[in-house]
C-alpha cells in the first residue's frame, strides 16, 4: 500500500469500515495484513500502540492503521505485547544494513 495514493488508500479504510460495520458487535474482530505500517513512539496513538514498537516514528501507513484502531477501540497486537528479541524484526538484507 505504500505506493498508492491517499484517495486509494482512503477507499480501502472507507470498505474495511463499511465490512467491520456488518460485523455483530459481540464479535471479536482480527484484521491481518502486512500494510507497510511503521509504527512509532508518538504519544498520541500510545493507547492503541503500546509500548513495544521498533519505530521512532509512524509512517503515513502506520497513521492510517492508527486512526483506523482508536476509531474502533481496537490495539495493534504487534506493537503491544512484548514480543521475544528474535521475533521483532522480519526481513535483513543480505548486506546486513537494512
Amino acid at each position: 500500500m505504500e505506493e498508492k495514493t491517499d484517495e486509494e488508500k482512503e477507499k480501502f479504510y472507507e470498505d474495511l469500515q463499511n465490512i467491520h460495520n456488518k460485523i455483530p458487535k459481540h464479535d471479536l474482530v482480527i484484521i491481518l495484513g502486512d500494510l507497510n505500517a511503521k509504527i512509532g513512539k508518538e504519544d498520541v496513538y500510545q493507547n492503541v500502540v503500546g509500548k513495544y514498537t521498533l519505530h521512532e516514528t509512524t509512517n503515513s501507513n502506520g497513521e492510517w492503521v492508527c486512526e483506523y484502531a482508536i476509531t474502533n477501540n481496537m490495539k495493534i497486537a504487534s506493537t503491544y505485547y512484548q514480543h521475544k528479541r528474535i521475533h521483532t524484526g522480519t526481513w535483513t538484507s543480505p548486506d546486513g544494513k537494512t
